[in-house]
C-alpha cells in the first residue's frame, strides 16, 4: 500500500518559492540581462551558464523530492522513498512510532511527521568486538493519512509501541 507524504504548509510552500525563484533566475540570465542584474549579482561580461548549471540541476533535484516523496508498505518492508532518496525498513524490527514535530532533514514534506525507531542490522551480520549485532534507527516522515499509515504497519507487526494512541 501507498501512502504519499503530506505537503505542510510552511515547508512545502518554502521548497516551491525556492523553485520558482531558481527557474524565473536562471530564465532572466538569459532573457534578459538588465533585468537579472537587479535580482542576482550578475556581471555583464560573465556568462550566464555557470550559474545554469547549478540552479537547473538543483531546481530538478527538489521537483524530484517535491513530486516523488512516498511510503510504501510493500510485505514485511516499508519502502521510503524521496526522489532519488530511498530506504527500506523491516517492519519486524519497528519499536515504535510517535508523532512528532521534529525539524530534521527527512523524507517528509511536512514537519507533522511520524518518528519510526527500529532495530537495524549489522551489515557484517554478526558481533563485532562486544556490540550487539543490533543497532538503533530512526526514521521521519509524514503520511497523508497517519492513522491508516500506522493500522498497515501494526497489521504485519502488532508488536510495535505507538506512543500516542489517539493518532490510531
Amino acid at each position: 500500500m501507498k501512502f504519499h507524504s503530506k505537503k505542510g504548509v510552511i515547508l512545502f510552500p518554502i521548497l516551491l518559492a525556492v523553485c520558482i525563484l531558481m527557474i524565473f533566475t536562471t530564465i532572466m540570465l538569459f532573457v534578459d540581462v538588465e533585468i537579472a542584474q537587479r535580482f542576482v549579482d550578475f556581471n555583464v561580461e560573465e556568462s550566464p551558464w555557470p550559474t545554469a548549471v547549478i540552479t537547473i540541476p538543483l531546481t530538478i533535484f527538489i521537483i524530484w523530492v517535491v513530486f516523488a516523496t512516498y511510503y510504501e508498505i510493500q510485505g514485511e518492508y516499508l519502502k521510503i522513498v524521496s526522489g532519488p532518496i530511498r530506504y527500506t525498513i523491516n517492519i519486524h524490527s519497528i519499536q515504535s512510532v510517535k508523532p512528532t514535530n521534529n525539524p530534521l532533514s527527512s523524507p517528509a514534506l511536512s514537519i507533522d511527521r511520524l518518528e519510526i525507531q527500529y532495530n537495524k542490522t549489522n551489515k557484517k551480520g554478526g558481533l563485532q568486538s562486544n556490540k550487539s549485532v543490533w543497532s538503533s534507527g530512526m526514521a521521519l516522515i509524514s503520511p497523508k493519512d497517519k492513522q491508516k499509515f500506522i493500522e498497515e504497519l501494526l497489521k504485519v507487526n502488532p508488536d510495535i509501541d505507538v506512543m500516542e494512541k489517539s493518532i490510531i
